[in-house]
């Protein structure tokens, strides 16, 4: 089933959904996303650490209910070195580091190094008055596992997360969709779309 499909599947039913998306890049999710959403009836969190996109994705979802977050979701709070991936692969940007094996496969690739504010998912939602999450859309480049570190709490008040994952090291410390379930006791894959995967709580509704 195609995720959008899906997420109006698990929303339709909701009086008020709670969405976050983690790695908006160009901000097309986001607004397919919100899309699926009833006007006044959601709160949408869209973080995106990397600032030359995070004007493009205000302008984007201009006259929606998102709040745009110019931070990283990351295992510990604070300041973290920042892997910039060249303009033309923007989606690349990670915390983590790209690994020879991703240099060698892509060799149009370049990276440069910064710094961005990183948040952990307990932090912000403690910050935020926020104790329920509907739905998670991550796409945070093999940053899954700091994720569910920093998200222990909130991850088992959220229904579901459709999350990339990784088959080979193309960042340092990256999981594959098992390295994921593992930490993520009483989920299940609901459906595994090659590279994504949408799992579901098993406390969660449908």
């Amino acid at each position: 089933m195609n995720i959008y499909i899906r997420i109006a599947k698990i929303v339709k039913h909701r009086p008020f959904v709670t969405v976050f998306e983690l790695g908006c890049c160009d901000g097309s999710d986001t607004v397919n996303i919100t899309e699926i959403l009833e006007k006044g009836c959601y709160k949408y969190y869209a973080f995106e650490p990397n600032e030359r996109q995070v004007e493009h994705i205000s302008h984007c979802v201009k006259g929606r209910d998102v709040t745009v977050v110019p931070k990283a979701i990351g295992a510990v709070d604070g300041v973290a070195d920042f892997y910039i991936a060249c303009e033309q692969y923007y989606g690349s940007s990670s915390l983590r580091k790209p690994t020879p094996q991703q240099l060698e496969d892509f060799p149009e690739i370049s990276y440069s190094m910064g710094k961005v504010e990183v948040v952990t998912l307990d932090t912000f939602c403690r910050e935020n008055n926020i104790d329920h999450i509907d739905f998670i859309w991550a796409d945070i480049q093999g940053c899954e596992g700091d994720l569910i570190a920093g998200g222990k709490e909130m991850l088992s008040k959220t229904d579901y997360l459709y999350t990339e994952y990784n088959n080979g090291p193309m960042y340092e410390g990256c999981l594959n969709l098992q390295g994921i379930l593992d930490l993520l006791p009483g989920w299940t894959i609901a459906e595994d779309y090659g590279g994504d995967a949408l799992l579901k709580n098993g406390n969660a509704g449908e």
